[in-house]
């Protein structure tokens, strides 16, 4: 009996130190896969989809994805947007995910006007869970939703970084950095 030997895709990885702290991706040549403020990148596989967790890892120094990073903290706020992500989850989730690259940077967004930018006006806690669960950082910028109560609200990476991230964009953008209600509450 013959056997059937599959092959895993390598996925880069790479590290850049920021001003809040190092910041890990693992992508694939298509697309970024996972990223977030830790040591290594490494440190993100348990993010990866069950499929991909396996895959050997390369160091990719000067992947797109870290220069397109490198160029959000060097002010170049949009170099993010352009890049392709993959992130495996339920339809809500994923419109929640896109709503969030819709918000300009330098602005935020409440749960509730997220969920209504999603489909789901009354879902603002399903918003507040993907965005929990969001595995891509800064490329889906969850860190532009905030609570209802203005304030700047939970982060993975912890609300000092989200507090940064912020105020980053508001003095990039030449925006008054304040926490907005939802431009979709009522």
């Amino acid at each position: 009996m013959d056997s059937v030997v599959t092959s895993l895709a390598t996925i880069a990885g790479c590290t850049l130190p920021t001003p809040c702290g190092p910041f890990s991706i693992l992508a694939d040549d298509d697309c970024v896969l996972a990223a977030g403020f830790v040591e290594n990148a490494q440190l993100l596989t348990p993010l990866l989809d069950t499929s991909r967790r396996h895959s050997p890892i390369r160091d990719a120094p000067a992947h797109q994805a870290l220069l397109a990073i490198q160029a959000y903290m060097d002010g170049e706020l949009a170099a993010t947007a352009s890049m392709s992500v993959m992130q495996p989850g339920p339809p809500f989730a994923a419109r929640v995910l896109h709503a969030l690259s819709l918000i300009p940077p330098g602005q935020t967004e409440s749960y509730k006007g997220l969920a209504a930018l999603a489909g789901n006006p009354r879902a603002q806690r399903a918003a507040g869970s993907a965005c929990a669960r969001n595995k891509i950082a800064i490329f889906i910028p969850c860190h532009r939703a905030v609570p209802a109560n203005s304030t700047v609200g939970a982060y993975a990476y912890g609300s000092e970084r989200k507090s940064w991230l912020l105020q980053h964009e508001c003095v990039t953008t030449g925006k008054e950095c304040i926490i907005v209600r939802g431009r979709h509450d009522s």
